[in-house]
């Protein structure tokens, strides 16, 4: 329908779920949030928790690698 693609790109370690990584240009994304005024909230829910994952990760490979101590 819209030509998208799904892969799975990253396992949160926090969860036993797969995570999903939907590609997707700008354009079709605004467009889906202008037809479907939910979406707007879903992708922004899905983008903080995504934040959220990757910084606990970059954080912990820091830790880990002692990369970018913070003081």
């Amino acid at each position: 329908m819209l030509g998208l693609k799904s892969t799975e790109c990253y396992k949160a370690s926090s969860t036993n779920n797969n995570t999903m990584c939907h590609c997707i240009k700008k354009k079709k994304l605004l467009d889906l949030m202008s037809v479907f005024p939910v979406a707007h909230s879903i992708f922004t829910d899905r983008a903080t928790k995504r934040r959220i994952e990757f910084r606990r990760i970059k954080k912990q490979f820091e830790k880990f690698a002692d990369v970018n101590p913070d003081k």
